[in-house]
């Protein structure tokens, strides 16, 4: 996959990380509802997770087979 950007939202309280990608056999478990992807800075050792909505779910984009060349986003 290529990362296209990570960047801070919603007053700095969000990370939106979005990529395309290149393998979808490599990219699904990324966006799989069963995997709970982190982003790790290594600079202060802190773990960021996906936040989960009560209404909604997870906040990030999901599909059953993810297609090459598709922009997603976590």
């Amino acid at each position: 996959m290529d990362v296209r950007f990570v960047r801070s939202v919603a007053g700095n309280h969000l990370l939106d990380f979005r990529f395309t990608v290149r393998d979808p056999d490599k990219a699904a478990p990324l966006l799989s509802r069963a995997v709970r992807p982190r982003l790790l800075d290594p600079e202060s050792g802190r773990t960021l997770e996906v936040p989960v909505s009560p209404k909604v779910g997870p906040l990030r984009a999901t599909s059953a087979r993810p297609e090459a060349g598709r922009t997603y986003f976590v």
